[in-house]
């Protein structure tokens, strides 16, 4: 698997939780690495806003603007909040989902290499 740190961890916990209620197959395995990317994003914009002195900075010259990582952090979210849809992971997008029935076997961990 590609991911890394936060979005690697994040992946084993989502899987588990969607496979459990019939929400993930083998094939989803992308979109749901997808999800995780991105949502490590939004927490290292969201980490890297509040270390570099907020959304709204200030020049040498005393002219503002706005930090680049409150746009990245808001693209990220924009990114997370559609692909949580696809997995009914919001209350609204649940009402829209069937899901399918709880796998028997743990695809998701073999793909993982059982880690």
């Amino acid at each position: 698997m590609w991911l890394t740190g936060y979005a690697r961890r994040e992946f084993k916990i989502k899987a588990k939780l969607l496979e459990a209620v019939g929400l993930l197959a083998e094939i989803d395995r992308d979109l749901l690495a997808g999800y995780c990317q991105q949502l490590a994003l939004y927490r290292e914009a969201t980490e890297e806003l509040e270390a570099t002195g907020g959304r709204v900075l200030k020049t040498e010259k005393g002219s503002l603007y706005f930090n680049p990582w409150h746009g990245i952090q808001g693209k990220a979210l924009e990114r997370l909040l559609k692909i949580a849809a696809e997995f009914g992971m919001s209350p609204s997008a649940r009402m829209r989902v069937r899901p399918g029935e709880p796998a028997a076997a743990d695809p998701i961990g073999d793909l993982l290499g059982g880690d």
